[in-house]
C-alpha cells in the first residue's frame, strides 16, 4: 500500500508538470509557466532531445520538487510544488488582466477600470436569469458555474470565501 502511494504521488507530480526549472509566468503563459525550454531539456545543444535527456530532466523535477533530498515525495513537498505553479499562473493572470484593463497604464486598476471588465449586472443578470423573475435561484447559479467549469463543491474540498 505504501509503495502504490509513493507511486501515485509521483504520478501526480510527473503529471501536473512539476519541475526543477523555472521560467516566469508572464514569458511563459499560463499553461507553460514552470516548465522548461526546449533548450533547457537539450542540453547537449545539438538541437534535438533525446531519450536520456528526457530522462535527465524528468529526475531533476523530481529533485526539484523533493526538496528535503530523501528520494521520496510527501504530500507536503507535492503540496508546495502545486502552489508555486498555482502562483507563477495566477501571477500571468494577473498581468494579463492589468495589462488589458489598466487603460491609464499606471500599474493598478481602479473600480472604473475593474467594472469595464464585463456587462454590466442589469445585463448579466438578463442574460442568467432562464425563468424571467428577476433574481437567480441558486439552481440557475448552480447551471452557470457548472457550464463554465466552476461548479460549487459541496464537501468535495476546501473553497475559498473571498
Amino acid at each position: 500500500m505504501m509503495k502504490s502511494g509513493k507511486i501515485l504521488t509521483t504520478a501526480l507530480v510527473f503529471a501536473i508538470g512539476t519541475t526543477g526549472f523555472t521560467m516566469t509566468a508572464s514569458a511563459a503563459g499560463p499553461n507553460r509557466a514552470n516548465q522548461p525550454t526546449f533548450s533547457e531539456v537539450d542540453t547537449d545543444d545539438d538541437g534535438q532531445i533525446t531519450i536520456a535527456e528526457i530522462q535527465a530532466e524528468r529526475a531533476a523535477r523530481f529533485s526539484g520538487t523533493d526538496t528535503d533530498g530523501d528520494g521520496l515525495l510527501s504530500s507536503a513537498e507535492v503540496t508546495a510544488q502545486i502552489v508555486k505553479n498555482s502562483t507563477l499562473r495566477a501571477t500571468w493572470m494577473a498581468n494579463r488582466l492589468l495589462k488589458a484593463l489598466d487603460k491609464n497604464e499606471d500599474g493598478i486598476l481602479s473600480k472604473e477600470e475593474a467594472a469595464a471588465r464585463g456587462p454590466s449586472a442589469t445585463r448579466m443578470m438578463q442574460k442568467l436569469d432562464q425563468d424571467g423573475d428577476g433574481v437567480l435561484s441558486e439552481d440557475e447559479f448552480e447551471k452557470i458555474a457548472d457550464r463554465r467549469g466552476h461548479g460549487h463543491r459541496r464537501g468535495d474540498g476546501p473553497r475559498s470565501k473571498n
